[in-house]
């Protein structure tokens, strides 16, 4: 009798009531041809459509999170593999939108998907796809602006459109319960109508229909209250095999589903915490890095400045030094050229130190003749007697003005040699100066050469401090502008983490069972 369908059972039961009982049976017929019609319109089409158009807004609002993932960090090794994900998600949101708009739906479902589909079309088109492409061609700015001023205002109307067809489904599910309680009591009515009719017959049948029908349609209410009361833990046994049992086992798949989904966005929704909490962290240390690689990069320009103004200092001095080198140089050119000079004329005075060394010697050599011709006139003189007195006084004079004359020229060469002595010397030491001067003139022409390499290598070493400065200064602008975008990713970190807690909150209403499946979805979705 158990194995037997609820229309089997209807069939013998009116077979048995014979024609008292037609007209009941086929009422009853009726109400549970309604009631299984809507729940099988709740099950096949509400179910079906809240599942599609709740996993495309999900997906959608996990593509925008990751666009705003590479949005605050463009720079970060994981923005291409989020900007990639965010990609994937639309994709499957597209997807997801498909299968629900191919469901069968009312005229007034069929308007609010077709505004919803419009403003979707709106915030991907006008959104989302110039998003992806500012990104991919990195223009992080215009992204940024994107963001916060085109796809956020767009969202939130996308998000009043879903909404509202959200709501609609609601009402739309509260309507097919409507007619399934309205026709339960219909059916309520005509069946006990029919027991009265019936006597025995009808009372014994009713028994059998009631515990076939109205206790599992009771048990199915009570647990769609408490699913929609957000009590997700009751069991919900079907141990039939009418369709009292399928719908009982349709109704505990729904509500694994349902407990798959919060608990995958519960999941979710702590992994985004947990996400912002650790870019909040992040995001301080690397502030604090930054002001101190700014302190850093402050003192690195001061020193620089002191450096580049030693530098130039060292560059000028060298300038002068080589100035220096140039007048020694020539001063020792114009002194080499003076010894030289120096050097010729000792020479000329050597030369002419020698020739009246042999006039001297001419004028001894006069003398000695002269005192040898007064000699012998003296002789004469003596020989003559009287009359020659006066001519041995003259020829005494005339040899002792000889002898005079002799030792004169004696002296002169005496002091003649002693000149020429001094002379030689004179003109050897004038050669050892022009010498000495010589290598002077070399050894400056040598420092001459090196001030130069050093000044113009001061001046290289000036220009190189420059660039390293300019370098240093344009280092200093960029650690600014990375401090200015820590204290915005600190901003969107605490944004986004106040988000994450909202989105837990509302769904930590929901009480999740410890099913098997409930856990797996956690752990892999944490």
């Amino acid at each position: 009798m158990k194995s037997l369908s609820i229309r089997a059972r209807l069939i013998l039961s009116m077979t048995v009531m014979a024609g008292l009982l037609v007209l009941s049976a086929a009422l009853a017929i009726l109400g549970l041809s309604r009631a299984n019609a809507n729940l099988e319109e709740m099950y096949t089409n509400q179910l079906a459509s809240a599942s599609a158009l709740g996993e495309s807004v999900a997906y959608l609002l996990r593509a925008r999170t990751a666009f705003d993932r590479v949005v605050l960090d463009p720079d970060s090794g994981e923005s291409q593999g989020s900007l990639e994900r965010a990609i994937s998600f639309g994709d499957k949101s597209n997807a997801a939108w498909r299968r629900y708009t191919a469901l069968p739906a009312d005229a007034e479902e069929l308007r609010l998907t077709e505004a919803v589909h419009a403003q979707r079309a709106i915030y991907i088109q006008q959104a989302q796809q110039p998003l992806v492409t500012a990104l991919q061609a990195g223009r992080n700015d215009e992204a940024r602006s994107l963001v916060l001023h085109r796809m956020a205002p767009m969202y939130s109307a996308l998000s009043e459109k879903i909404d509202a067809l959200a709501q609609f489904q609601t009402s739309r599910a509260e309507v097919l319960y409507r007619q399934s309680a309205g026709g339960y009591r219909e059916f309520l009515w005509w069946t006990g109508g029919g027991l009265l009719l019936g006597l025995v017959t009808v009372v014994v049948s009713a028994r059998k229909l009631s515990g076939a029908i109205v206790r599992p349609l009771d048990t199915a209410l009570a647990h769609m209250r408490a699913i929609g009361d957000g009590k997700l833990t009751g069991k919900i046994a079907a141990g039939r095999q009418d369709e009292m049992g399928r719908m009982m086992a349709g109704l505990d798949r729904m509500q694994a589903s349902l407990v798959d989904t919060v608990a995958g966005v519960l999941a979710g929704s702590q992994a985004i915490g947990g996400a912002a909490r650790e870019i909040a962290q992040g995001t301080a240390c690397l502030s604090e890095r930054t002001e101190t690689q700014a302190g850093a990069l402050e003192e690195t320009a001061s020193s620089m400045e002191e450096l580049t103004a030693t530098v130039r200092q060292n560059a000028a001095s060298a300038r002068k030094a080589a100035d220096l080198a140039r007048s020694a140089r020539e001063m020792s050119g114009h002194g080499s050229a003076q010894v030289g000079k120096v050097a010729e004329v000792m020479q000329e005075v050597l030369v002419a130190s020698r020739r009246i060394e042999d006039i001297t010697g001419l004028i001894e050599g006069i003398a000695f003749q002269t005192n040898i011709l007064a000699l012998n006139a003296a002789v004469e003189a003596a020989r003559a007697g009287e009359q020659g007195r006066g001519f041995a006084v003259v020829a005494a004079e005339v040899r002792t003005l000889a002898q005079r004359c002799a030792n004169a020229a004696k002296d002169v060469g005496s002091q003649i040699a002693s000149s020429v002595e001094l002379a030689q010397s004179g003109a050897g030491l004038a050669h050892e100066a022009g010498a000495s001067v010589h290598a002077i003139f070399d050894s400056i022409e040598e420092v001459s050469s090196i001030v130069a390499e050093i000044s113009n290598a001061s001046q290289e070493q000036a220009a190189g401090i420059e660039q390293v400065n300019e370098a240093i200064v344009q280092m200093d602008q960029v650690t600014q502008q990375n401090a200015a975008l820590v204290e915005e990713n600190v901003a969107a970190s605490a944004a986004l983490r106040e988000q994450a807690e909202t989105l837990e909150r509302m769904v930590g209403r929901f009480e999740l069972g410890a099913g098997p499946s409930a856990r797996e979805r956690v752990a892999l979705l944490s």
